[in-house]
């Protein structure tokens, strides 16, 4: 998990090299004809089941190729992956024991460097982006209660998601027993057929909390 720090920057994120660069290679009818297929298939609903809604979305978007940022509902991730959620609720504890070492006042606090994690329990999540980063940061307002030893806590937390959509070589999943190969899905993008993109999310909550000093 992420370290905390004072500060408000986000943390470096180095995506894969993808699978290179965008119309690097001559368009063939065949490609063509390969993207009209899988468009078809997407718009039947028929690989919705196969896949799930989320893969799907992804993929449309890839080959829609706006190259736009693709914002995601992390809540919905966290319903459909057991590990995402535990991941959030651990990035808010380490969140709130860094918290708890400031002294009185408002201060930003930011990840020192961002997490990977992988989707492994979710196949639709698996389909649509495999691994990905995280990192927490938020304000904090830290307040002394005259009445006791505690302190009082207000943070307003934020759980940022970031992947590349991309194709990296050697890399393959198997739909049922297809196998659907990264130098291929790739081959798109090189095209001009398709074009990689970000995909981001955030999920902000308000947390409120008591701490004793020792």
């Amino acid at each position: 998990m992420p370290s905390y720090k004072i500060g408000q920057s986000d943390p470096l994120i180095t995506p894969d090299p993808g699978a290179g660069k965008w119309c690097s290679e001559p368009q063939t009818a065949k490609m063509l004809v390969y993207k009209r297929s899988i468009q078809m298939l997407m718009d039947t609903g028929t690989v919705d089941i196969a896949i799930g809604p989320n893969a799907v979305r992804h993929m449309q978007h890839y080959m829609n190729m706006t190259g736009n940022d693709l914002i995601v509902d992390l809540r919905d991730f966290a319903e459909r992956s057991k590990k995402l959620k535990e991941i959030y609720i651990q990035e808010i504890h380490e969140a709130k024991e860094f918290s708890q070492t400031l002294p009185i006042g408002t201060h930003f606090i930011t990840s020192e460097t961002s997490a990977t994690g992988y989707f492994d329990d979710s196949k639709d999540l698996y389909y649509a982006i495999g691994g990905y980063s995280y990192w927490g940061k938020g304000t904090v307002a830290v307040m002394k209660n005259s009445e006791s030893n505690n302190n009082s806590y207000a943070m307003d937390f934020e759980f940022h998601f970031f992947d590349r959509y991309n194709w990296d070589k050697g890399k393959e999943v198997h739909i049922g027993a297809i196998p659907i190969t990264d130098e291929f899905m790739g081959e798109f993008h090189r095209q001009c057929y398709a074009m990689e993109y970000n995909i981001k999310g955030v999920y902000k909550e308000t947390i409120v909390w008591a701490f004793e000093k020792k």
